[in-house]
């Protein structure tokens, strides 16, 4: 098999190939995990749940608890808002939750406690678990073997692009650390906003849960991640290597293909 790639002058990949390979990615990956948590949420009365992938969050105001609801741990004393969040994909639940809250207000500033209780389809609380983290490894485990393999993943080989070693452009994949190095790279401005979130859950395991505090380092996280990610499409769009990618010493390119002639014959006497 003849590879007709040209890799001698390697042109790096726009910004929009670059998205519509993780368009394509995701939804080959996240798409059918998504199927299955709605199965699961929907077989095991809620125990398994997600809000990953491509979903759509609608809460609804609700005026009262319904008759007989056992709430552990109990609701904020005096709570004055009741809503009712459920996640999904075109109307078919992932996910859902109960937030119960208390506000009160003293002079500017409002302070506002909260507990969240997971529900399942039957509207009662329970316990469940989280395939979040789960699906995020899956697919990074998906992205890091399709570039190790080939360097090229499903959605980056339908826009003719591949990642690529600086040091051998002409290799066929990653070297293994490389495309751990850089798939992991791409988080590190996740990585505050990733605490913030460990905080909020430990926070929410309390009985009665403050989280008026909690917003200033929200604010710094969402900062630091809105920065992470101008800095990656502005290298990106001016067709820069992103930091990742810098990181790990490779590079996403185009890839051209050249023509192939036919071979010639030798002149017969």
């Amino acid at each position: 098999m003849t590879d007709t790639s040209d890799y001698s002058q390697p042109k790096r990949s726009d910004f929009w190939r670059r998205v519509g390979a993780l368009l394509i990615d995701s939804i080959i990956v996240l798409l059918p995990l998504q199927i299955l948590v709605m199965v699961l949420y929907a077989q095991t009365n809620g125990a398994v749940q997600g809000t990953f992938g491509f979903t759509t969050t609608i809460c609804y105001s609700v005026s009262a608890l319904p008759e007989g609801i056992k709430l552990d741990p109990p609701p904020p004393a005096d709570y004055d808002s009741i809503t009712d969040c459920h996640t999904g994909l075109l109307g078919f639940d992932m996910s859902r939750e109960l937030v119960i809250s208390k506000s009160t207000e003293q002079g500017s500033v409002t302070t506002t406690v909260s507990q969240t209780y997971t529900l399942g389809p039957d509207s009662v609380p329970r316990t469940a678990w989280s395939m979040d983290i789960p699906a995020i490894i899956i697919f990074l485990a998906y992205l890091i073997f399709m570039e190790f393999k080939s360097g090229s993943t499903f959605g980056k080989r339908a826009v003719k692009i591949r990642a690529v070693d600086i040091a051998d452009v002409t290799r066929s994949g990653l070297p293994l650390r490389k495309a751990i190095q850089r798939n992991l790279a791409m988080w590190i401005g996740s990585i505050p906003g990733l605490l913030v979130l460990a905080l909020l859950f430990f926070k929410s395991l309390q009985a009665a849960p403050n989280f008026s505090g909690v917003f200033f380092f929200v604010a710094i996280a969402f900062i630091i991640q809105l920065g992470w990610t101008i800095w990656i499409i502005v290298s990106v769009s001016q067709k820069n290597d992103p930091i990742y990618d810098q990181l790990a010493a490779t590079a996403v390119i185009r890839v051209e293909t050249k023509p192939v002639s036919a071979p010639t014959q030798s002149a017969q006497p």
